[in-house]
């Protein structure tokens, strides 16, 4: 380590399925410098906490079941910036945000020294230099019916309330001076750029209310338009600039299954998504194995 000083870090985990997986994801984060704060969904029902804590021996953990979330809506961005307030009273040298189905490809201590010995760099990802147009469609007109469970009839009753904002000509960016940027919405980064997220909440609840997908947009889009934070994030917001490893050419992501464990394991990444017990175990198993063998 160098003699450099150890300040805590913080895990933000966000779930609604596949507890198991979630108790697997725990264990691999418990490190006596880190907290572990999760939000499980409001509509899952039926999980003992207690046995999620249980699962933790060295970390401090908490668990809320707070917020119903529905894919796609500003619920998603509700969530992040709940956990981010919960977390941000104590000040972590690092905020982690990773999903129940993500899982760690670097030992504990490794990923925790790497962050440590890291100074005043956001690692979030952009997606592209310049922005695609077509996702300011997200913003720009209102999605509603965000509280229901999707399905063939509601999507295209909200496409045609979308083609009917069009037609009206509303646009929700017409008197607002910022550029939009989209990127992945998983995150490590300082308790200064926290504590500046926090400070636009009324901006970010009034800006991306009834958004779609603007999960993904929200922190680009202040970090974009802050040149102080801009020159600190990892290498200009690169994909993969979060250090997380999600494969979207084979799937939407793609699920990693056992014979990816190779691929994982080379990889520089820290952490990876998505994974899912129900179609290849295995793969945490040897997860598991590897990184503990190596500490």
């Amino acid at each position: 380590m160098g003699g450099a000083i150890l300040e805590r870090q913080v895990y933000l985990i966000i779930a609604h399925n596949q507890k198991d997986l979630l108790l697997k994801l725990v264990k691999s984060l418990d490190y006596e410098f880190n907290d572990i704060i999760v939000h499980i969904d409001k509509k899952v029902k039926n999980w003992d906490f207690s046995e999620i804590k249980k699962a933790v021996k060295k970390s401090n953990i908490e668990i809320y079941n707070e917020i119903s979330v529905f894919w796609g809506g500003d619920t998603q961005i509700q969530v992040t910036m709940f956990l981010l307030e919960k977390a941000s009273i104590h000040k972590y040298k690092y905020y982690h945000l990773l999903s129940g189905v993500d899982f760690p490809i670097k030992p504990i201590r490794t990923i925790f020294d790497f962050f440590n010995e890291s100074l005043d760099v956001e690692y979030i990802s952009f997606a592209n230099k310049k922005f695609n147009v077509k996702y300011a469609d997200r913003v720009k007109y209102f999605w509603f019916l965000q509280r229901f469970r999707r399905n063939r009839f509601l999507s295209r009753i909200i496409g045609l309330s979308v083609r009917i904002q069009k037609l009206l000509r509303i646009n929700r960016l017409r008197k607002v001076n910022i550029e939009l940027q989209k990127g992945s919405n998983w995150f490590s980064i300082t308790d200064e750029l926290v504590q500046y997220i926090l400070s636009n909440k009324l901006f970010v609840e009034k800006f991306f209310k009834l958004s779609h997908c603007a999960d993904e947009l929200f922190i680009q889009t202040l970090v974009y338009n802050n040149d102080y934070f801009m020159n600190r994030v990892y290498n200009g917001g690169v994909i993969g600039g979060s250090f997380r490893y999600v494969d979207w050419n084979r799937g939407n992501p793609y699920t990693w299954m056992e014979e990816d464990l190779h691929q994982l394991l080379d990889s520089e990444c820290l952490f990876a998504r998505k994974f899912n017990l129900d179609i290849d175990s295995n793969i945490i198993d040897k997860l598991e194995e590897n990184i503990h063998h190596i500490e």
